[in-house]
């Protein structure tokens, strides 16, 4: 009900905006505008669906001020822009465009007022959570990420097989169980904890994601889950290939004149090509060339060979630095797309090197190549560069197992958020840091 409210409060404040700058350019009765038209109508849903496509509907999930700007400036940029091009097209809809102006400035800061209270309001309270781990290593993995949604979580870390009690759970909000402890030790822990009234959380193994039932049956008085096959339906991937193209075409088109700029900028700093393109996996394991911007010094792999980047790699140009932090270095991988080696969403591509080792190590890996590899996907919008391969193959596995068109544009939308965002450009982590191995082996972390 209450994401009901909001959302009708941004329909009128939206429509408050227009009528107040209206006035504001021309005087009340010099400009009407009727709201019920199809045109206005149209924009009012846009603005909607791009505002809970980027979850600002979703209090539930923590954010930063910096994502709610970011969220509700590309809200407003996008309906506006739709907006004045209807207005172009449909002369019937004609409203000045220094109204469309006025109206956004009013609209983002409004908007933004509104919800910086509403997510003050509903910020989440410190909270204390136990990991239960396999290792020290593996507890800071699971505390790192919950302080990263919530700095004001206190963890408390488990890392032997020991047994909890009742009045011992209760000191916690919550319980966090790693995917890599034993079974036994997980289901103990698991039922102590709920015995307790207290909330479970599992991270799930590959084959959780893989085998998610899609279908309940019973076979006489036996109850049965039915895990279908991984795939996406034909109707999907027709709509899909539409959508890639014509997404592709029009990126192109609005980036060919930072594409230019970036091809004369890059050898400028250090010797070489400004393009190079690699071989990685594909579709149903089809090796392709992947075109990327360098962003790294053209003998970056002559001495040490295929090796991932880390979160400060001394290999990485300063100009290679930004365009890894704004994803510029991924522009040219939009003619693969053009080509059909990739989609705009799906699991990232890796070498071929790497996929090798990445098969024998993680359970369930070869499933990623069942779609075809994305310019952005589920695992690049929720994680780092930094989160390894087993976690991000978790979010790819899901994607494929909950695929809807619907969330491409989601992931599209969220992946422009993604891009003012730095953080999210890291490295893998080299290693964890010192200090933060030292604080997990005390009985709390705090952040």
């Amino acid at each position: 009900m209450r994401r009901v409210l909001f959302l009708l409060f941004d329909v009128l404040l939206f429509y408050a905006s227009i009528v107040f700058s209206s006035y504001v350019r021309f005087g009340y009765h010099s400009h009407k505008v009727d709201f019920a038209s199809v045109a206005w109508v149209l924009s009012a849903v846009l603005l909607v669906f791009i505002t809970y496509s980027l979850d600002l509907y979703d209090f539930s999930i923590q954010k930063t001020y910096s994502t709610i700007v970011m969220s509700t400036v590309l809200v407003n940029v996008l309906t506006f822009v739709i907006a004045m091009s209807i207005c172009f097209w449909f002369r019937s809809f004609s409203t000045p465009r220094s109204i469309f102006m006025l109206a956004f400035l009013v609209n983002t800061v409004t908007q933004l007022m509104f919800r910086f209270l509403v997510f003050t309001a509903t910020k989440q309270k410190a909270e204390n959570v136990l990991v239960v781990a396999d290792s020290i290593e593996d507890g800071f993995r699971i505390g790192h990420a919950l302080m990263s949604s919530n700095p004001r979580v206190n963890v408390a870390y488990l890392t032997s097989e020991s047994e909890l009690g009742i009045s011992e759970l209760r000191k916690y909000n919550a319980v966090f169980m790693s995917d890599r402890v034993s079974p036994q030790w997980k289901n103990r822990t698991a039922q102590a904890a709920l015995d307790a009234g207290i909330t479970v959380n599992l991270v799930p193994e590959s084959f959780d994601v893989i085998s998610r039932p899609t279908k309940v049956s019973s076979y006489g008085d036996l109850m049965v889950f039915t895990s279908a096959p991984l795939y996406i339906p034909r109707r999907y991937r027709l709509v899909k290939r539409v959508m890639d193209l014509v997404c592709a075409i029009v990126l192109l088109a609005i980036a060919s004149p930072a594409m230019i700029i970036l091809s004369i900028v890059i050898p400028l700093e250090s010797s070489g090509s400004a393009l190079y393109s690699q071989e990685r996996v594909g579709l149903n394991g089809k090796i392709f060339r992947v075109h990327k911007f360098r962003s790294m010094r053209s003998d970056a792999e002559q001495k040490t060979g295929a090796i991932l980047a880390t979160a400060h790699d001394p290999r990485v140009t300063r100009v290679g630095r930004f365009i890894r932090a704004t994803r510029l270095d991924e522009l040219p991988q939009l003619f693969n797309v053009l080509i059909g080696d990739m989609s705009l969403v799906g699991p990232r591509p890796e070498r071929p090197g790497f996929v090798t080792e990445f098969e024998k190590q993680i359970p369930g890996y070869g499933y990623r190549h069942i779609v075809k590899p994305g310019v952005t996907g589920y695992a690049q919008v929720s994680g780092f560069y930094t989160t390894d391969a087993a976690d991000k193959l978790r979010y790819d596995l899901w994607y494929i197992r909950n695929y809807h068109p619907y969330q491409d544009i989601k992931l599209l939308l969220k992946t422009i958020i993604v891009v003012l965002t730095p953080l999210k450009a890291r490295g893998v982590l080299s290693a964890i840091p010192s200090d933060m191995v030292a604080a997990t082996q005390e009985t709390t972390l705090t952040k």
